[in-house]
């Protein structure tokens, strides 16, 4: 059975927001944000991502595919970094830890 999730003290501006995108994707505000919370919970969450890179940086060599899926699991998540800013950030800590 599905939960009903009601949010309380909602910014009038993102609720408007919200509304818009709905519109101009052709979808009901209800199922928009239902589309948006799904694609948000797909990929990992911003710790697991952030974990990750911190990681001390490895000889390992990946392949193209697979770097180029941890490159968009990463934008789905933080669709405000660019893919040359996640390499750039993860060469700069390669570089840091290197002795």
């Amino acid at each position: 059975m599905a939960k009903v999730q009601q949010t309380l003290e909602m910014p009038n501006e993102l609720h408007e927001k919200l509304k818009e995108r709905a519109r101009q994707a052709g979808l009901s505000l209800q199922d928009y944000v239902l589309a948006e919370l799904e694609r948000v919970t797909d990929g990992p969450a911003d710790r697991e991502i952030w974990e990750h890179l911190e990681q001390p940086a490895t000889r390992q060599r990946r392949s193209r595919e697979e770097v180029i899926e941890g490159l968009r699991a990463l934008s789905s998540v933080r669709p405000d970094l660019s893919s040359a800013d996640v390499l750039r950030e993860a060469r700069d800590d390669r570089e840091r830890d290197l002795p």
